[in-house]
């Protein structure tokens, strides 16, 4: 049985996380070089619908579908083949579509978060291929030991409900990993001031 409460309120935290997105455009955005805003917020954006293709494609079964060692599931369900969207998930009795709406804000937000340590150092299409390897060999595997109930880390009744292990902690793990490889920025000049600073207030209260 369906709980619809349970899904509008899932739904409304799925628009939630969502908000973070164009909150981080706006964060970063104001937070770099004039030189460096489009690339930036377009980066955001551009990680955004690869993360949804990625996620729709194999994501999904990768995370929650089978399991192999506790670490990642199968490709069972590419494109959602095969998935019931309205067959009601776990004790929370929410439409499996909702759930994989939820899952799927946070498969967007989580590299969404890192590339902040790569604006004016590494070239969008780099940036772009990092995320897809990123996505495909950390963060899917992640989600399927600590969220999966097939899960490594589940098994031993590791809880994540708020995502720090796998969002925050990841992506902070991630942009250092990431701001090490790449050094230290030039010195700053007259030209790499921030660009807007009401916009880094706006990204703020949308974070």
């Amino acid at each position: 049985m369906i709980s619809m409460s349970n899904a509008i309120f899932v739904l409304f935290a799925s628009i939630l996380v969502f908000s973070m997105i164009p909150g981080l455009a706006f964060f970063y955005g104001g937070l770099v070089s004039a030189k460096n805003v489009v690339n930036t917020m377009i980066s955001i954006f551009s990680i955004c619908g690869i993360g949804i293709l990625l996620f729709i494609s194999c994501g999904y079964g990768l995370c929650f579908s089978g399991n192999h060692f506790g670490i990642i599931g199968n490709f069972h369900h590419l494109f959602l083949s095969g998935v019931n969207l309205m067959k009601p998930f776990g004790t929370t009795h929410i439409p499996l579509g909702v759930d994989i709406i939820f899952q799927l804000m946070f498969a967007l937000v989580t590299p969404a978060l890192f590339v902040g340590a790569t604006f004016g150092r590494m070239k969008f299409s780099y940036l772009i291929t990092f995320v897809c390897i990123w996505t495909l060999v950390v963060y899917y595997p992640l989600v399927h030991i600590i969220w999966s109930p097939a899960g490594l880390l589940a098994q031993y009744g590791l809880l994540d409900f708020a995502g720090g292990t796998v969002v925050h902690i990841n992506a902070g793990i991630t942009a250092l990993v990431l701001s090490i490889l790449l050094g230290k920025r030039s010195r700053p000049s007259k030209d790499d001031d921030h660009y807007n600073l009401p916009w880094i207030l706006l990204g703020t209260t949308f974070l």
